[in-house]
């Protein structure tokens, strides 16, 4: 498990993601989904939320 940052403006959110979930959120920001759901589906296969996710401007960065 490695800590994420998700952070938009002035927002930021903190999730414990395993190895698999940090792979499919890289996979979500090189290759957007097209649909709302499919965009929900990754998020919470992921173990993310996926409102936090989709607000504009949102960076990612992994905590080392």
């Amino acid at each position: 498990m490695r800590l994420v940052h998700l952070i938009s403006g002035k927002e930021n959110s903190s999730f414990w993601l395993s190895e698999a979930g940090i792979r499919l959120l890289h996979l979500i920001y090189a290759h957007p989904p097209k649909t709302s759901m499919e965009w929900s589906r990754l998020c919470c296969k992921a173990g993310v939320c996926p409102v936090i996710l989709a607000r504009s401007g949102l960076t990612y960065k992994a905590a080392s």
